[in-house]
């Protein structure tokens, strides 16, 4: 498998590779079979961050029951709807050196560099996009979207922050837009980028907005690798 993936490197990614190219890729950290089968092909790639990600289930007509009722805390801080012109407060290395791993941001799991075209392309996509109004630099981030599935819908939540108050907020926000779109059962799948507030995201979305638990949490590591250095190193091998 090494030696097939190295020609087909030389034969057809040299010729396409930029200096820059890098390829990007998620597998379940603990997953030690899909790291080995990466290393046999030579695309293990250095670990850039780990995040968490947790299924939690209800029905909108109970989700809105305890929406309204005492368990959900009134004092939960304001948030609005992504505008370009908030980029002045996402771009600055004050964000995402206090925030996003090396700059990402995770949309459905996928990793993107935060930048001008790409928050263009997440709108355009129909993305539910909500940011914080701190100045001069914004505290937190987070993607929402749904999808079908043949076991009923999944609505994403991707939250980006460190500040407990803040992700607790984006939560209700993301619950509420599915609430208002969506009819009957739910299925979130919450990604949280600190994992030090995955204990706090169940405890909340369980207690308060009485969500139940799936048991298929996960924790993801983005892998990063040069394709660039492997096609060269097929270049090597293919001489002899």
């Amino acid at each position: 498998m090494r030696q097939a993936a190295l020609m087909a490197f030389k034969d057809f990614l040299l010729q396409r590779c930029k200096p820059t190219t890098l390829l990007q890729g998620v597998g379940e950290a603990h997953r030690m079979d899909v790291r080995k089968v990466l290393e046999l092909m030579g695309l293990v790639g250095n670990e850039k961050c780990n995040f968490d990600v947790m299924y939690l289930q209800a029905d909108v007509s109970d989700i809105q029951s305890s929406l309204a009722s005492s368990n959900t805390p009134a004092y939960l801080l304001p948030l609005t709807p992504y505008q370009p012109s908030d980029l002045h407060r996402l771009l600055p290395p004050a964000f995402s050196a206090a925030v996003l791993p090396e700059g990402r941001v995770f949309v459905g799991w996928d990793p993107y560099k935060l930048s001008e075209s790409n928050m263009k392309k997440f709108v355009e996509a129909g993305c539910y996009i909500l940011v914080d109004p701190t100045e001069p630099a914004a505290k937190s981030l987070s993607f929402g979207g749904s999808y079908m599935t043949p076991r009923g819908r999944v609505y994403h939540i991707d939250i980006h922050c460190k500040d407990e108050a803040l992700c607790k907020a984006h939560i209700v926000h993301h619950v509420k837009n599915a609430c208002s779109q969506y009819r009957g059962m739910i299925t979130f799948c919450i990604m949280v980028i600190d994992q030090a507030l995955k204990e706090t995201v169940m405890k909340y979305c369980v207690e308060n907005l009485k969500l139940s638990h799936l048991p298929h949490d996960h924790t993801y590591t983005l892998y990063e690798t040069d394709l660039t250095t492997i096609a060269k190193a097929a270049v090597g091998k293919a001489k002899y």
